[in-house]
């Protein structure tokens, strides 16, 4: 984890210099581990890195800013072993001039860039599209503050911040939404792909990278992206495992980890790769059989453990949760097993957990017949429309009649995508009175907006793409090695993106090109499966087994005293026990993790907002 504070502030301002001078001083004094690294009239970044980083610091030239993290070259031919980015005056000079994007162009990685500009006075904070180093934004006294992990600017004795109700009424409603706001009024994320721009005082935030754009240029030729999928990935995972010394992998015995590991033996010894296959108790959650087929096949060493059912109950660790400026749900399952990933991180010397995360997303998996819709409105009445006709018909088990009715309205309305799973149930435990006047406007990212001119296919892959790439919250100081997911990497998220949706479904298979590209070195066993492991079970089990702590949670906390939450209706599933239905899971999980969030917190640290 790559710990940084950033200042900016207006050049012409004396009031913000003299704030400025006292955050300086108080950082200095309380975290002398936060260092100085890049100092100039407007912008002054300090950075600490923790053992086994492998984040580096690139200082431009001319005195034109610094990038945080790690960069590696765009062109894959220029990758070696050890390789160090080399700047030229003009280069860095255009990666103001261009708000970053010619800096986009040229590399990829894992990175937060702080770009000066002294011709305009202006200042840009660009956090690249993979989302892996968090970023966050707040004001005071005309400074702009950004930062990584929250904690870092507790030195700097700011005011309190306030909750934002609305926001937590929001998040219980759609636990995925991933905005710009945050659970504290005063905090704005800076999401994936996008950049900040500072001058006189005023601040736009804006998306740089635009995977709407990519989309507009595609590429239609099926036999060149099956080669370029499998070379581009391969290429993204060979050079995040130069960066890594040993690597543990979460093996699930599903088809994304068993191409990581694929790509991953080819890119390293065997000995530098131990493979982790966490098991459940129902049939659905154990995929052992998988993972020992993808270990043997690459020779790599694999370790079985279990997902501890005796364990798997909500309590106290819940509120071990390190504070983050929004809630999640993501750690809520995960703080429940980070003593056995620990454990095993340390027995292998790995400071990184290599997961398959983010394979559905770009290679589709997808039982809508939207790639049909996309056909048309992509190519027309063209011959291979009943190709994709038929392969609709088998991802959506829906009539070929149906699909052409379909299709002809799609042709007709341009319409925004809209995800039915999300709007078309109403409200569960949060109270309706509490939610905004327009929640499809306030739960839409920036890049759902504006799309109608594609396919309702290509919406849909974006829209899942801004959820995946904004979800990472690392659990600092609790996890040994942290979470890496390089399939989420800007190569291989522009190629997925550039590829028609009925390409890549192309056979009626969900992730059927990416079947192909990667058959001759995944085992054919997980490549013919259909099926995908499923952990509704321990969900479900999970929170059976946690009632009365929910009930001491939830029944008289922090929502329910301040009228977020219909607590009665809460009642019917924590002391009545009716039956619960997978669709009251994902509000339940969110109530949970917003009231944890509000107590680690404590009513000292923020109070709530009128």
């Amino acid at each position: 984890m790559l710990h940084f504070v950033a200042l900016l502030w207006s050049r012409n301002n004396m009031s913000a210099r003299a704030a400025v001078a006292h955050l300086n001083r108080r950082l200095e004094a309380q975290r002398p581990d936060l260092r100085s690294v890049f100092s100039g009239d407007g912008l002054l970044v300090f950075a600490a890195q923790t053992t086994g980083s492998n984040h580096d610091i690139y200082r431009l030239p001319n005195h034109t800013g610094i990038i945080l993290g790690h960069l590696f070259p765009t062109d894959s031919e220029q990758l070696a072993e050890h390789w160090q980015p080399t700047f030229a005056n003009n280069e860095t000079e255009a990666f103001a001039r261009t708000n970053g994007e010619s800096l986009l162009r040229r590399y990829w990685g894992n990175y937060l860039a702080f770009l000066r500009d002294d011709l305009t006075l202006s200042e840009y904070i660009l956090r690249d599209c993979s989302g892996k180093l968090p970023c966050y934004r707040t004001r005071h006294e005309g400074v702009q503050i950004f930062f990584g992990d929250i904690t870092d600017i507790a030195a700097l004795g700011l005011p309190a911040f306030t909750v934002n109700e609305q926001y937590l009424s929001a998040f219980i409603y759609s636990s995925q939404l991933q905005i710009r706001e945050c659970g504290l009024n005063e905090v704005t994320e800076v999401l994936a792909g996008e950049c900040v721009k500072f001058r006189d005082n005023v601040v736009r935030q804006f998306a740089l990278w635009d995977p709407r754009k990519i989309c507009r240029a595609p590429m239609d030729d099926y036999q060149t992206a099956v080669r370029q999928v499998k070379s581009t990935t391969q290429n993204c995972i060979r050079a995040w495992s130069s960066t890594f010394d040993h690597i543990l992998h979460k093996l699930s015995g599903g088809l994304d980890s068993a191409i990581v590991l694929a790509c991953l033996r080819q890119a390293r010894n065997p000995e530098r790769i131990t493979c982790l296959n966490m098991f459940g108790e129902n049939p659905r959650e154990d995929e052992r059989a998988y993972a020992r087929l993808a270990a043997n096949m690459t020779h790599t060493r694999l370790i079985e453990d279990t997902l501890d059912s005796a364990s798997h109950a909500f309590d106290g660790r819940q509120f071990a949760v390190p504070k983050l400026p929004k809630p999640t749900t993501v750690p809520l399952f995960a703080i429940l097993n980070i003593a056995k990933i620990n454990r095993h991180a340390l027995d292998v010397g790995a400071r990184t957990i290599w997961t398959g995360q983010g394979g559905d997303h770009l290679f589709l998996q997808d039982s809508t017949p939207l790639c049909a819709i996309d056909y048309v409105r992509s190519r027309g009445l063209r011959p291979g429309l009943l190709n994709a006709l038929t392969d609709a018909a088998r991802l959506s088990r829906m009539s070929y009649a149906s699909i052409a009715r379909t299709c002809w309205n799609a042709t007709r309305h341009q319409r925004a995508w809209t995800p039915s799973h999300v709007f078309s149930q109403p409200p569960a435990f949060v109270r309706p009175q509490r939610l905004p006047s327009d929640i499809t406007r306030y739960l839409a990212h920036p890049w759902t907006t504006d799309g109608e001119d594609l396919g309702p296919g290509k919406q849909a892959q974006i829209y899942f793409l801004a959820e995946v790439l904004n979800r990472h919250r690392p659990m600092i100081g609790i996890e040994h090695a942290y979470e890496h997911h390089p399939l989420l990497s800007q190569p291989l998220i522009e190629l997925c993106l550039q590829i028609p949706t009925y390409l890549l479904l192309q056979g009626g298979r969900q992730r059927a090109l990416a079947r192909e590209a990667f058959s001759d070195c995944v085992p054919a066993e997980i490549i013919r499966r259909e099926d995908k492991g499923d952990i509704t079970f321990t969900v479900t089990d999970t929170i059976r087994r946690s009632e009365t702590f929910l009930k001491d949670l939830l029944l008289g906390g922090f929502l329910a005293q301040h009228d977020i939450i219909d607590v009665a209706e809460l009642e019917t599933f924590v002391l009545q026990k009716h039956p619960l239905r997978l669709e009251h899971c994902s509000p339940l999980l969110a109530c949970v993790a917003v009231e944890c969030w509000a107590r680690a917190w404590k009513a000292a640290d923020m109070r709530a907002a009128a």
